[in-house]
């Protein structure tokens, strides 16, 4: 693999895989018992009808509908993890708290807990199933749009995700 950003790089991604460092993204996991009818209320789609698997982009806006927050959001069983621009994080903790009253919602900052890269191109889901012990190329190629899988690498646990942003 190759990393993104040079013109090798660019050929690597159409033609087989290439590496694309995330660690811009801050990582938030909103956790409790009323966690989806909470973010229900507050973001641009359907955070109830998502089962655990697949997951949904969302926007995060003001009442003027000017965007804070452009956000991957996942459904695991008992949390909804997030990801946005690290520049935002702080700002997006702070609204989401805001509206927090009598619901049982926590809120946490896993940025530096976990790592998020990307690995992208036509040989991208062999690499991963290559790479982990779990899915296999072909569930990880199968996965839809935002869809989700959990695996290992190296005996720990990683959340292999879909996502078609870079083509």
């Amino acid at each position: 693999m190759i990393p993104v950003g040079s013109a090798p790089a660019c050929d690597a991604a159409r033609h087989r895989a290439a590496f694309i460092d995330r660690s811009d993204r801050a990582r938030v996991v909103v956790s409790g018992a009323d966690r989806a009818s909470y973010l229900q209320g507050l973001l641009t789609n359907d955070i109830v009808a998502l089962k655990a698997g697949p997951g949904c982009y969302w926007r995060y806006s003001r009442a003027q509908g000017r965007m804070i927050a452009d956000v991957l959001r996942l459904r695991a069983r008992r949390r909804h993890p997030a990801d946005d621009g690290r520049a935002v994080k702080e700002t997006v903790l702070a609204k989401l708290d805001q509206f927090i009253f009598s619901e049982d919602v926590q809120l946490g900052d896993v940025t530096d807990t976990f790592a998020q890269i990307g690995i992208v191109g036509p040989g991208a889901a062999a690499i991963v199933a290559a790479m982990l012990s779990g899915p296999s190329a072909d569930e990880a190629g199968a996965l839809g749009e935002h869809g989700n899988l959990r695996a290992a690498w190296n005996g720990d646990p990683v959340i292999v995700t879909r996502i078609n942003r870079r083509g």
